[in-house]
């Protein structure tokens, strides 16, 4: 047997109070607790629960095994005496599980387990069949007034589906009065519900006190009436009950018909249970929910003397709401939305506060470390120096990176040569340069930001424009070279490698026609000048012969041949 699918509630811790009347207690008929006061009203508050005996044993056996025992209004007996079933029986047999706590108690875990008030305060020694090693195992002790023991167990992640507190009698009320057991459930109750146990199960506390000594006149007199309230998140919000004939008796019937465990006896079995405390929405008198809050921080890098936006987000509670801050550099600020400038490079804790308009007030922090770095330099960065040809494309684009986030980064450049154009916008340089800008140029470019002060860098680049090769290309690029000394470049037309081959061959084919026809022209030459040699030319010794002159030494009175 397990838990019961659709039980109102799954988990129940109970904390017992000590020796106050429910209008001692609740400040709506004339009480001091401020704190309980508050937790009934935002959850459900029992009006009508009243004692079965006095004084306190005889209450706490009640609760335990649904027997009113005389014998033991006088306190102070024990141990293990009492023969009747008891509610660890019904919750064993149904394959619950179970702890039971008390404050400041001797050896925990064992069936010497000695609380400060004996079974007075803490039922389960007085029941002969809890005298066994393994149910002594779950009798624990817990340091008062922290508990960290106590909820440590709440935080675990499978808790126990019942968990008993007895804190000692400092904490209860029982030497400290209302006043005492107020502070301590205030400081106390608020780690209960943001325990595991209360923000993953459907887990119920019940405050409850023990005799109140006095009657109460909404029960007609039956028993003392005692402060009762059941909150986390399985119970009712903003809700009063008032059974009638609730009493002590009813702590049993009300787990019993939850978990559907059988009576112990007659007194739990006519008892009226709780279960009205739970299940429903709150309609009326509803508290606010939890306050929550965050922050972030803008930009998410934190530099020295820049100023950061720390923006708080808030839910929950009731607006409008309060936000301030402490920045941990041992200034302060107020707002939902502030701007701040830390002055020195190092870490430092960041808490925001945020307070609700409810009452009463609800406050929650959020806390986060900013390391605040030193101011970087902006970097600009460009290609290396360049070599390009005329008629030929030179395009790069000149990128920044500032550390400083956020700010404006404005770029220049001088010594632009002419017909190149930089877009200070993109980055992007772009020129062709023609025939006539052979040379070397240094252009030099600027990146400066808005901080302040102006953060900027400035770099040069060079470029070596060199004239086109010939038949070179006029396309884009970056390269280029030499013309090497070409007296002629530019002075033909460019052709293809093809043509360029055949053109080659044709000139190989040509150099021996050109031979054979020097050596026929010379001969023709030769046989001529024999002839002229025969002919006697008076007052003359030269002739021009096609354009030609050629001299020669004649022989007077000899006939040139026929």
């Amino acid at each position: 047997m397990a838990m019961p699918s659709g039980a109102p509630f799954d988990h129940i811790v109970t904390i017992m109070m000590e020796n106050q009347a429910f209008c001692s207690v609740y400040t709506g008929c004339g009480g001091s607790g401020t704190y309980q006061s508050t937790l009934a009203d935002q959850n459900v508050l029992v009006m009508t629960w009243v004692t079965i005996n006095h004084n306190s044993e005889p209450d706490y056996i009640a609760l335990f095994g649904a027997i009113n025992d005389g014998s033991t209004s006088g306190d102070g007996v024990c141990c293990y005496f009492e023969t009747t079933p008891n509610l660890v029986d019904k919750i064993e047999n149904a394959g619950l599980t179970w702890q039971a706590f008390a404050e400041d108690a001797g050896n925990p875990g064992t069936c010497s387990f000695s609380p400060p008030r004996g079974g007075d305060h803490f039922p389960f020694i007085d029941f002969s069949d809890m005298n066994t090693a393994s149910r002594c195992s779950h009798f624990l002790t817990t340091a008062s007034s922290s508990d960290p023991e106590f909820l440590a167990s709440l935080n675990t992640a499978n808790p126990a589906n019942f968990i008993w507190l007895t804190p000692n009698d400092n904490n209860n009320g029982h030497d400290s009065g209302v006043s005492g057991g107020d502070s301590y459930l205030a400081a106390l109750v608020p780690q209960i519900l943001a325990s595991t146990e209360f923000t993953t199960t459907k887990a119920t506390l019940l405050v409850l006190y023990d005799e109140g000594y006095s009657q109460c006149a909404n029960t007609g007199g039956n028993g003392e009436c005692v402060y009762a309230s059941f909150s986390g998140p399985a119970a009712k919000k903003g809700v009063q009950i008032s059974p009638a004939g609730a009493s002590h008796y009813s702590y049993l019937s009300t787990i019993e018909a939850a978990w559907r465990l059988s009576s112990i006896n007659s007194n739990d079995a006519g008892a009226p249970n709780m279960l009205s405390a739970f299940g429903a929405a709150c309609t009326i008198n509803c508290p606010p929910p939890p306050l929550s809050t965050s922050f972030t921080a803008s930009p998410s890098t934190t530099l020295v003397s820049v100023p950061v936006t720390f923006t708080a987000t808030t839910s929950g509670g009731t607006a409008p709401y309060t936000i301030s801050w402490n920045f941990g550099d041992g200034t302060t600020g107020t707002g939902a939305s502030l701007k701040h400038t830390f002055t020195g490079v190092q870490s430092y804790t960041v808490t925001e506060t945020a307070t609700d308009s409810s009452t009463p007030k609800q406050a929650a922090t959020s806390t986060q470390t900013v390391d605040v770095q030193a101011l970087g330099p902006l970097t600009l960065t460009l290609p290396g120096d360049r070599t390009v040809a005329t008629g030929s494309w030179i395009n790069f684009t000149v990128t920044t990176t500032d550390v400083n986030p956020g700010r404006t980064i404005t770029l220049s450049t001088t010594q632009l040569p002419a017909g190149a154009t930089f877009d200070p916008y993109t980055g992007v340089f772009s020129w062709k340069p023609s025939s006539s800008q052979t040379g070397y140029y240094t252009i030099t470019f600027t990146a400066i930001d808005d901080s302040t002060p102006p953060s900027s860098s400035t770099r040069d680049m060079g470029v070596q424009v060199d004239q086109a090769a010939p038949g070179g290309s006029g396309g884009g690029g970056s390269g280029g070279g030499s013309n090497g000394g070409c007296l002629l470049c530019g002075t033909f037309p460019a052709i293809s490698t093809s043509a360029w081959l055949l053109l080659i061959g044709g000139l190989l084919g040509f150099v021996p026609s050109l031979a054979l026809l020097t050596i026929k022209a010379r001969a023709n030459l030769e046989h001529t000048r024999r002839r002229l040699n025969r002919v006697s030319i008076p007052g003359s010794h030269s002739q021009a012969i096609a354009g030609s002159t050629l001299v020669w030494s004649g022989n007077k009175g000899r006939r040139p041949r026929k």
